[in-house]
């Protein structure tokens, strides 16, 4: 790590003591460690609420000079991603444990998509009329103009699904979890991700490049445009791979409620060859030129979204 890059990160080093712990809430535990709600001391009395995560592998990371750069490189990456619509990072540290915290969101797309169409988004603190056609909207725009920012920073993320975009209480998406995400210096042939969002060259173990998170969006904004889920929940690996593989789809519903040209958009983003699929350049051109829009969506609504993300975009 460069002289510059260590002073850069040093502004963001807090101690585990800025954090009230003794308040915090789980929120979950993968793999790779475990996530809880908490606030960050600051002026305000009641503190900053973030989500701070504690490695599970924290000592092969103390003790490991590799697993240090590692660890840096993913602080490094959340911070390049200056954007409204990805995951703001608060603080980190690595001693007396590694942990990493940003700021906190209520819950995550695959959250609402799962109980939007049972209609039980209460159970989460969300009215039951909460995911409707603007937020629907603003939902995509948001995913969409994030991912290019990322991918502007030549990083991929590697391992886009609506379980890492969080969503706050107005709606509005913020990618989330870069601990897949790489620079693009190279291409890669490394199968990452989550299998349902997985591109086809990723099961094959092709080299790939940004073109999977195209991917991984297609089957994101099949799932928000048709409120279905893009596969069944019981679908094995091997099932979905040979599918994938194949170049088979989700299928569209007979009848739907929406612009027939979000079809059309979807079908350029699951391409089955990268190289004829759509860039996010053609995709952000596609939101800001054509009428794509959910019936019934505030344009004044969306618009304020729109402002605010561009303004901040060329910031």
């Amino acid at each position: 790590m460069s002289r510059r890059s260590g002073a850069f990160l040093q502004r963001y080093m807090k101690p585990v003591a800025d954090f009230n712990l003794h308040e915090k809430v789980c929120l979950g535990e993968g793999c790779f460690g475990k996530v809880y709600k908490t606030t960050m001391k600051s002026k305000n009395p009641e503190g900053i609420p973030v989500a701070i995560k504690f490695f599970i592998n924290g000592d092969e990371i103390l003790d490991s000079t590799e697993k240090q750069k590692d660890f840096l490189k993913e602080i490094e990456v959340l911070i390049k991603m200056d954007h409204p619509a990805i995951l703001r990072i608060r603080a980190f540290n690595i001693v007396p444990e590694p942990f990493i915290a940003t700021d906190y969101k209520k819950t995550d797309l695959q959250k609402i998509l799962n109980l939007d169409s049972s209609g039980k988004l209460s159970e989460i603190g969300l009215p039951d009329d909460f995911w409707n056609n603007t937020r629907r909207s603003i939902c995509i725009y948001g995913i969409v103009s994030g991912l290019k920012c990322i991918h502007s920073k030549n990083i991929r993320h590697r391992d886009l699904k609506p379980g890492n975009i969080l969503i706050d209480d107005d709606g509005y998406p913020y990618i989330a979890d870069f601990g897949l995400a790489k620079s693009m210096s190279v291409e890669s042939t490394e199968g990452r991700g989550t299998p349902i969002y997985m591109a086809p060259e990723t099961f094959e173990n092709l080299m790939y490049s940004t073109k999977v998170d195209i991917y991984s969006l297609a089957i994101i904004l099949y799932e928000i445009v048709t409120k279905c889920p893009a596969y069944p929940p019981n679908i094995t690996l091997y099932k979905l791979s040979q599918l994938v593989i194949n170049g088979e789809r989700p299928k569209f519903p007979e009848k739907y409620e929406y612009p027939e040209i979000l079809n059309e958009l979807i079908n350029k983003c699951w391409e089955q060859d990268p190289n004829i699929r759509a860039d996010i350049n053609y995709i952000y051109d596609f939101l800001n030129t054509q009428n794509w829009y959910f019936p019934g969506t505030d344009m004044d609504a969306f618009n304020k979204y729109k402002t605010e993300v561009l303004h901040e975009t060329v910031k």
